[in-house]
């Protein structure tokens, strides 16, 4: 059974304009977010896939308190 592709782009992003909506600050997609969306994905796979949106310049990856929230990456 193959899974359907993700986009892991899409889902930061959504999570980033909601917040920004809101006025929350920082507006970023914190790790936990993001898996709540994908759910049932293992921290392993998650991981790689954000790993590969950050190689391709699509996201960047900040650093907070609990861990590693995430961000569109700004041109």
């Amino acid at each position: 059974m193959e899974r359907a592709t993700t986009n892991i782009y899409e889902i930061v992003s959504q999570i980033q304009a909601k917040k920004e909506q809101f006025h929350i600050v920082p507006a970023v997609a914190k790790f936990t977010e993001i898996k709540a969306e994908l759910e049932g994905m293992c921290d392993g796979e998650l991981y790689a896939l954000l790993d590969a949106e950050m190689g391709n310049g699509l996201i960047r990856r900040v650093r907070t308190i609990n861990g590693y929230a995430y961000c569109v990456a700004e041109e």
